[in-house]
C-alpha cells in the first residue's frame, strides 16, 4: 500500500514538471525500464532513490508518502 501511494505521488509530480518517464529517469540516473517499475509499484526505491526523486521535482522527501 505505501509502495503503491509512492508511485502515485510520484507520477503525479512528475506530471505536474511536464516530465516524460524517459527524461525522469535521466535525471535520476536509472534506466528507463527501472523507473518504470518504481512509478507502476512493481519495486521500491532505495531511500537515496527517494531523495533524487524529491530533489529533482523540488519537493519534501515525506511528501512522496502523503496520501492525496
Amino acid at each position: 500500500m505505501l509502495k503503491e501511494r509512492l508511485a502515485k505521488n510520484i507520477k503525479s509530480h512528475r506530471l505536474k514538471r511536464s516530465l516524460t518517464q524517459e527524461e525522469f529517469a535521466e535525471f535520476l540516473g536509472l534506466s528507463y525500464e527501472g523507473y518504470q517499475k518504481i512509478e507502476r509499484a512493481k519495486r521500491a526505491p532505495e531511500l537515496r532513490t527517494v531523495e533524487k526523486i524529491a530533489n529533482v521535482l523540488k519537493i519534501d522527501p515525506a511528501s512522496l508518502f502523503k496520501k492525496s
